[in-house]
């Protein structure tokens, strides 16, 4: 789907109805689709504005209403794995895929970190010095 139309051509729609033109004249003239004009129009006398409606990013998270038992779970045992919290959500008889458990923990701000202290995971190899000659003893 496509980005909507700048609120100034959608206002010079408006306009050129309001002037007199038919919604065909001002389709040609704006270069948009009739049922572009006839939207926008609608819209204008519904609500008084020609804002497009919100696009996209307004679907709730079907974890939402379990977002307070998520962080106690998480402050309680915060190594808590997604298979474990999926688990823990089926014996309440919530069906999630590990994917949403994840991008809602992120959504509510509560994401793993590995310590710095760990360190990071590496090459068993990194770190270690080529074995060196003894020197030969007289």
């Amino acid at each position: 789907m496509g980005k909507p139309y700048a609120d100034d051509l959608r206002l010079v729609v408006i306009r050129l109805i309001g002037d007199g033109h038919t919604r065909s004249e001002v389709a040609e003239l704006c270069s948009i689709s009739l049922s572009s004009v006839g939207r926008y129009v609608r819209r204008f006398r519904e609500s008084g504005t020609v804002r497009p409606a919100q696009f996209g990013g307004y679907k709730r998270h079907s974890l939402e209403r379990h977002a307070d038992r998520l962080r106690r779970w998480i402050s309680e045992q915060p190594d808590l794995t997604l298979s474990e919290i999926r688990a823990r959500l089926a014996r309440m008889r919530v069906k999630v895929a590990n994917s949403s458990i994840c991008r809602f923990l992120r959504h509510i701000g509560l994401t793993f970190k590995k310590s710095s202290v760990r360190g990071r995971a590496g090459s068993s190899r990194r770190g270690r010095r080529a074995p060196t000659l003894a020197a030969p003893t007289a």
